[in-house]
């Protein structure tokens, strides 16, 4: 079963450069720890000077009622593994929780959209 981490930054409080280079070392060790145990599929960092542009819903019924509106995506990893259990043990160790927080999705692996 793959799992999508998704990376959210609170723009109230970016993380100082002393602190960004410790979590930066300390993800790049679990990157290794996942590679290593077969987990890690794939991973992307949203680029820092790329603006960030929300397009909202056209419905009037959707809104982000989740309280995550004021947070910004990082980037996010694709991992491989047995349950969706493993996936949330693995993300509870995730340094990024350290400035942020991660959330976890399972992906759909059908060949099929799911909304054919």
């Amino acid at each position: 079963m793959r799992f999508l981490f998704t990376f959210l930054m609170g723009p109230a409080h970016p993380p100082s450069p002393t602190a960004d280079q410790k979590c930066f070392a300390e993800m790049m060790a679990f990157v290794d720890e996942l590679k290593a145990g077969g987990q890690f599929v794939f991973d992307s960092q949203v680029m820092p000077s790329s603006p960030r542009v929300r397009i909202p819903s056209t419905h009037p019924e959707v809104a982000i009622s989740d309280g995550q509106q004021d947070s910004a995506v990082g980037g996010s990893f694709v991992i491989e593994v047995d349950c969706h259990a493993a996936a949330v043990r693995l993300a509870e160790r995730y340094p990024h929780l350290q400035p942020g927080a991660v959330e976890v999705r399972q992906l759909n692996e059908t060949q099929q959209i799911a909304w054919e």
